[in-house]
Order: C-alpha cells, then sequence, then structure tokens
C-alpha cells in the first residue's frame, strides 16, 4: 500500500466524519473476511458503490474464533483509543466502530452498590470532572458525573448497544469475580456471545469463568497465561480438562504461537509496550510481532495497524 493510498483513504474518512457515518469504509471488506472460509488477514479497504445491508461482523468473528483451523489477525482497539473521545467513552467506541474496528477493549469497573461503569481507573478524576474511587461511589453519583467530553459515564449496556454485531467486545473485569457471571447472565437474556469475550484475568476469575463457560459453553472466554501461576496445564485444568478458545500472553515467538494453535486456541497479544518505541525500532518491533501470526492485536493505534494489515495483504 502507498501512502498516497494510505492519505486518500484519511481524508476520506475525515470528510465521512463531516457530513456522512463511516460504516462504509470498512464493514464490506471485514465482513468478507470474518465470513469467508480459510485463512486471512483482516484488510481495509474503501467501498464505493451503493450502500447495502450490513452483515453481523461479530457472528463471523466469533465463528472463526470458535474454530481452531480459522485463523486470521484481528486488530483490538485499547480502550477505543484512536479515533478521539475520552478512553471507554461511547464517542470513542462510535468511532471505532465506525471505521471498522472488529474488536474493542473496554473496561468495567463497579459502584459502591455493586452497579457496572465502562471505565478503567479505579480514581474517578482520571477521565471525569469528580473525585474519589469508583467503588466508594454509588451508582446514582457516578451518574451525574460528565467524561471530559460531556458525556455520562456509560454503563454496559450502553456500549454493547454500539458494538452489537459489529464489532465484538473484550471486556476486561475489574470487579469481583461474580460480577463475569452477572454480566454473561445479562449477555444470554439481552444479546449474544458471538459479541462478547470475556477476559479471565486472575485466578478467582478464571474460576468464575469456568463456571459459566458450564453453564453457557458458547460463552468466549479469554484467560491471561503468566509464568508459572497461570499455565497452559492449570488453565486446561480449571476448565475441566478443556482450554478456553483464547490465550493471552507477553510477546513470544513464532513457533510459540504456532504450538498454541496447534492446541487449538486463538493468541492474543500486546502491542501497546512496542508502541512506544522510536523509529524505526517501534516499525521493526511490530513487524516482528506480526509475523508471529498472533490472532489478536491489541493497539492503542488501531487506524494504523490496519492499514498495516492491509497493505502486507496487498503486497502478496
Amino acid at each position: 500500500m502507498s501512502v498516497t493510498r494510505a492519505e486518500h483513504r484519511r481524508h476520506q474518512r475525515r470528510e465521512g466524519r463531516r457530513g456522512r457515518p463511516l460504516g462504509w469504509s470498512f464493514a464490506p471488506i471485514v465482513a468478507g473476511l470474518c465470513l469467508g472460509a480459510g485463512s486471512a488477514w483482516l484488510a481495509v479497504a474503501p467501498a464505493g458503490g451503493a450502500s447495502a445491508p450490513v452483515p453481523n461482523l461479530s457472528a463471523g468473528i466469533a465463528r472463526c474464533i470458535r474454530d481452531p483451523a480459522c485463523h486470521q489477525t484481528f486488530v483490538v482497539a485499547h480502550r477505543a483509543e484512536g479515533f478521539g473521545g475520552v478512553e471507554n467513552s461511547r464517542a470513542a467506541v462510535l468511532g471505532a466502530v465506525e471505521a471498522g474496528v472488529p474488536v474493542i477493549e473496554i473496561d468495567l469497573r463497579g459502584s459502591r452498590d455493586g452497579q457496572l461503569f465502562v471505565m478503567h481507573d479505579g480514581k474517578l478524576e482520571t477521565t471525569t470532572g469528580g473525585r474519589g474511587r469508583v467503588d466508594q461511589t454509588t451508582a446514582q453519583e457516578i451518574g451525574h458525573l460528565r467524561l471530559k467530553n460531556g458525556e455520562t459515564v456509560p454503563r454496559f449496556p450502553d456500549v454493547y448497544a454500539i458494538t452489537r454485531g459489529r464489532a465484538v467486545l473484550s471486556v476486561d473485569f475489574k470487579v469481583p469475580a461474580e460480577m463475569m457471571e452477572q454480566t454473561a447472565e445479562w449477555v444470554r437474556d439481552n444479546g449474544s456471545f458471538d459479541d462478547v469475550i470475556f477476559f479471565a484475568n486472575t485466578g478467582e476469575e478464571i474460576a468464575a469463568a469456568a463456571r459459566t463457560k458450564k453453564r453457557y459453553p458458547e460463552m468466549i472466554v479469554m484467560v491471561r497465561l503468566l509464568d508459572t501461576r497461570v499455565t497452559v496445564q492449570s488453565t486446561r485444568a480449571a476448565f475441566g480438562g478443556r482450554l478456553p478458545e483464547i490465550l493471552h500472553t507477553n510477546r513470544i515467538g513464532a513457533d510459540e504461537v504456532a504450538g498454541l494453535h496447534a492446541l487449538g486456541v486463538k493468541v492474543y497479544m500486546n502491542a501497546l509496550p512496542l508502541e512506544r518505541y522510536f523509529q524505526p525500532f517501534k516499525y521493526l518491533a511490530i513487524r516482528s510481532l506480526l509475523r508471529t501470526r498472533a490472532d489478536f492485536i491489541l493497539t492503542g493505534e488501531p487506524e494504523q495497524l490496519m492499514e498495516r494489515l492491509a497493505g502486507d495483504r496487498l503486497a502478496r
């Protein structure tokens, strides 16, 4: 992909923000890759012509996640960053959806009375005009606060309503483990398990995810591997002899990724530390990461990474 084409698309996207929806730019090609057969890299390309009904993109992504033979590289927008708007806000999530990002990472925090809000930090002052800790503040009090872009603090159903069928939410639970089970029950009653990845990051969350997955086998679970504390073997044991769909791991090589693929799981990696490097080291580090063929790449620069993947695909 040439710089000229990339700049042209960015210009088109800016024009789109001024006067028309942005879903036109990425959705058709994402749908084709997610709903098609075989291995492919997610790409970015403008789509011309008349508008057409947008397929359920989440269902296609979920189908690939559950299929051990399907391996694509899905870009994950960290806290919906990269398109303006405060992190974890409705505006940020909508911007990511309209740009065609297939997976959006969000965080859940609980109020003092056990209500879930989409926030990363435990301190209200990080993204709102309030002060104090989220878990020491009532839901009613949080409901009166405003994010720094003027929005009220979203709850999980608010964000889910934006992404449903259009992108998969990767949910990081910064709450007591039992709230993961409550969220799964809400998704069962109000949505689809195709739309959500449940991230289990602690021993308590892994146990909660394993219990909940027994009740809802279609639930998509991701577990973070942590040196000797959380291993493939311990994770398999926690889930009754089977592995969850996705394993989150620190940066590893192509051979290790292939070994995890051979176990029938997807591999999720974090590019955020690499994106802090100066050029050309940043470019080379990201290239090395992409060559592992990990299935999910968490990034604070989703648009740039999607364009890079598109360029790699066109160059083949």
